[in-house]
């Protein structure tokens, strides 16, 4: 590959990288069938960079990990009163304006909890990423049904089994992570045990 020199004036100091003010991170989408183990990967995701940021500093604040969890926490604590059925529509509501508002002006790299297993959430997250001049990362937590099934009762968050049903089912029909290589920039497939370091990879792209 051919380089290209440049002479500069004694008195001037070279040219540095060229600065992209507009430029920001990554957009990481995690996405599984409920129970896969998406909110599990954050968590431990988050207590790495935490890790990481006592030792050596800043690190934990070059992320932004947005969790449909902790909205549903958050909520919870406050309406201690209200069944989560009655919250669900609130929580997502509220989940999507988080990830609309970061997308468009956080410039660090986003990492987004998503089932994903819908066409329609797939393109949606791809357009925000497109109107945040992000990359698009999807990484798909992939686990046997009964497993995801055994994640939800170990976590106290069973879903209906007709909601269980249909995210099989639109799973089966075509593949998340086999639709999105048309359209993301990248598509990783991953156990539990490595998810951690998938994300954490992908928010370096």
């Amino acid at each position: 590959m051919n380089t290209l020199s440049q002479k500069t004036s004694p008195h001037r100091s070279p040219p540095g990288p060229a600065r992209h003010p507009l430029a920001r991170g990554p957009l990481v989408v995690v996405a599984g069938i409920p129970g896969a183990g998406k909110s599990t990967a954050l968590d431990t995701l988050e207590q790495g960079l935490r890790t990481t940021s006592a030792s050596h500093g800043p690190p934990s604040g070059d992320l932004v990990i947005l969790d449909s969890g902790s909205v549903r926490r958050w909520l919870c604590a406050r309406l201690p009163r209200v069944s989560y059925p009655l919250l669900r529509p609130v929580v997502h509501v509220t989940h999507w304006a988080r990830i609309l508002a970061r997308a468009l002006t956080e410039p660090r790299p986003l990492v987004v909890h998503e089932t994903a297993t819908r066409a329609l959430t797939r393109q949606a997250l791809r357009a925000l990423a497109q109107c945040g001049r992000r990359p698009a990362h999807l990484v798909w937590i992939d686990v046997p049904a009964p497993v995801a099934l055994r994640g939800q009762i170990d976590r106290c968050r069973l879903i209906r089994p007709r909601a269980f049903a249909r995210h099989l089912q639109r799973v089966e029909q075509e593949h998340p992570a086999t639709a999105a290589r048309r359209t993301w920039d990248t598509v990783r497939v991953t156990d539990r045990d490595h998810a951690p370091a998938v994300i954490a990879a992908c928010t370096a792209r």
